[in-house]
């Protein structure tokens, strides 16, 4: 399953526990190894529309922890809020999603589209995949989902459609 779909695929799951009334910091130091300009919380807000229903949000937070050099391990969560931009009006306490967290392995430093590092993902659930990532100052993308892949298996592109923003 892709990133993109995880991720639409969480925000819809997360909605609708929170409709049936469930649910009840980065580093500014240069980074020295290559996992370490990933370590610390990211967010992005994803608008929800859903026919007939209000439009909500929900902020996904990605946090990344260090495991070695080129090692980390992720937990992923989504809250849901009744605006369009990811504040205020909270209807969910961050939902976790098991199926957006594992571990990352870096396969190759700086080698991908425009400078991204070559990953390998592997949630718990699910079988491990190919992606790429770039962090570019306080901003983190991935490979899109849509573009072809690498000889090996690796997206061609990055998603300029799904940023995640660092967070202090």
């Amino acid at each position: 399953m892709s990133r993109l779909a995880w991720l639409s695929s969480a925000a819809s799951a997360a909605v609708l526990v929170a409709a049936c009334g469930g649910g009840g910091g980065g580093s500014s130091l240069t980074p020295s190894e290559p996992v370490d300009k990933y370590v610390g919380t990211w967010t992005n807000c994803l608008v929800v529309t859903i026919p007939g229903s209000p439009t909500v949000s929900a902020l996904t937070s990605f946090t990344a922890t260090k495991v070695d050099a080129t090692h980390g391990s992720f937990t992923t969560t989504v809250t849901i809020f009744a605006t369009s931009n990811c504040a205020v009006l909270k209807l969910s306490d961050p939902v976790p999603v098991p199926e957006l967290s594992g571990n990352v392995a870096i396969d190759s430093v700086g080698t991908g589209p425009s400078g991204s590092d070559k990953i390998t993902i592997t949630p718990p659930t699910l079988p491990s995949f190919k992606e790429i990532a770039l962090v570019t100052g306080s901003q983190l993308q991935f490979g899109d989902p849509d573009s072809a892949k690498d000889a090996q298996g690796y997206p061609t592109a990055l998603d300029s459609k799904l940023i995640l923003t660092r967070q202090p």
